[in-house]
């Protein structure tokens, strides 16, 4: 899915205060899940985990009481794996 690469734009907003959207577009129906990690490599929650149909999507979140600091998410669809940065705000 090397396709992919240009369609997956960063969360907005960010820094993220209180909530963010991570938009996806995929050409093909797929499994899709985003996880955020701590700079550790800590899994700190999985952000989505599912199918998704062929598409653009928005998927919204909210920090709840996370900690501000920088951390990483991994967007997986099918086999393609890319990793971003986002920055927690109070």
């Amino acid at each position: 899915m090397k396709e992919l690469v240009n369609l997956l734009p960063p969360n907005y907003p960010n820094p993220v205060y209180k909530h963010t959207t991570f938009p996806i577009i995929i050409p093909d129906d797929a499994r899709v899940s985003i996880d955020l990690f701590d700079l550790n490599g800590t899994l700190i929650t999985t952000i989505f985990n599912g199918e998704l149909r062929a598409g653009a999507h928005k998927i919204e979140w909210f920090k709840g009481q996370l900690s501000a600091g920088v951390y990483l998410y991994v967007v997986q669809i099918g086999d393609y794996r890319e990793t971003k940065k986002i920055i927690l705000m109070e």
